[in-house]
């Protein structure tokens, strides 16, 4: 481990990502690469992400599009991802699978949960429930809070 905290412009770790596809028997396969994942300052996040809260309820399809424009600024490349001929899939292709593959809602949901495992400092050796009693209460609950504490 690293003793010198080092700041630079714009800080990347390449990060673990577990994808849960489905499997016959009712099971989940679970399959592994590595992202390299832009961290942004919240105030940056903010900005690249929609404010939670007071919108109607998103349909899938709508979750789908604005995963496919949000997470190829923060996901800046990706190690272990292959096509179908078996060669390295660009990053460039984020946007298109998410948007057009069968898998692309467990990409993204697994996607998401590598960003925030980055951004809370969360153990990516712990998923699935393993984090309750630490895990991190929403962004906009965070925000709300603030708010109501300052009012």
């Amino acid at each position: 481990m690293s003793s010198t905290f080092i700041f630079t412009a714009e800080p990347a770790v390449r990060w673990p990502v577990t994808v849960r596809l489905p499997a016959d028997g009712g099971a989940f396969a679970e399959v592994a690469f590595e992202a390299l994942i832009r961290v942004y300052s919240e105030t940056e996040f903010e900005r690249l992400t929609p404010a939670p809260g007071g919108e109607k309820t998103k349909s899938t399809r709508e979750v789908l599009e604005e995963n496919a424009d949000i997470l190829p600024r923060i996901v800046i490349d990706w190690f272990g991802v292959l096509d179908a001929r078996g060669d390295p899939a660009p990053i460039a292709s984020l946007a298109e699978i998410i948007r057009h593959n069968p898998y692309g809602l467990p990409l993204s949901a697994a996607l998401w949960r590598a960003i925030n495992e980055v951004r809370f400092g969360l153990d990516p050796k712990q998923r699935g429930g393993e984090t309750v009693k630490n895990s991190v209460p929403s962004p906009a609950a965070g925000r709300a809070t603030v708010e109501a504490a300052t009012s």
